[in-house]
């Protein structure tokens, strides 16, 4: 399968991202655009939302941008850096972008963006690349171990 139309049917269309509704708006190859609309359920005490909700965002943006690769893409560290609050019923928008990829670890950063392009949180990734053709595609026992 096309790196493109892997990253953008298979990784973005994961079980996860479904159940909390995020979405592809745009997909190149080593970027990736995703929204997610903070819903009442995605909230903290305060009414604003929840880091679990931004932290979901940004690994899956990394996860989509880094599967356009061509290879098996898993996150093996995420750094979230929460700069500003988010109410309930607004957007957030996840840029990914690469920032450095070697053969088989890459790193990524995001940037988390209310509909006003107001920096919400930024974010950086660390992912394990691995051959797509190997036999157990979802299987990521081969994932380095600290």
């Amino acid at each position: 399968m096309d790196p493109l139309e892997y990253a953008g049917n298979v990784v973005a269309c994961d079980p996860m991202a479904s159940f909390l509704g995020i979405s592809l708006v745009a997909l190149s190859r080593g970027y990736a655009r995703l929204s997610l609309e903070i819903r009442r359920e995605y909230t903290n005490a305060l009414g604003m939302a929840h880091g679990m909700a931004l932290c979901s965002l940004a690994d899956q943006a990394i996860a989509v941008a880094a599967n356009t690769l061509g290879s098996s893409g898993v996150i093996i560290e995420l750094k979230v850096n929460y700069l500003k609050a988010i109410p309930e019923a607004r957007t957030l928008y996840a840029e990914a972008s690469a920032v450095d990829i070697k053969k088989s670890i890459s790193l990524w950063r995001v940037q988390l963006q209310a509909e006003d392009k107001t920096l919400i949180a930024t974010a950086e990734g660390l992912v394990y690349h691995r051959d797509r053709t190997s036999s157990g595609d979802s299987n990521v026992s081969d994932v380095p171990r600290g």
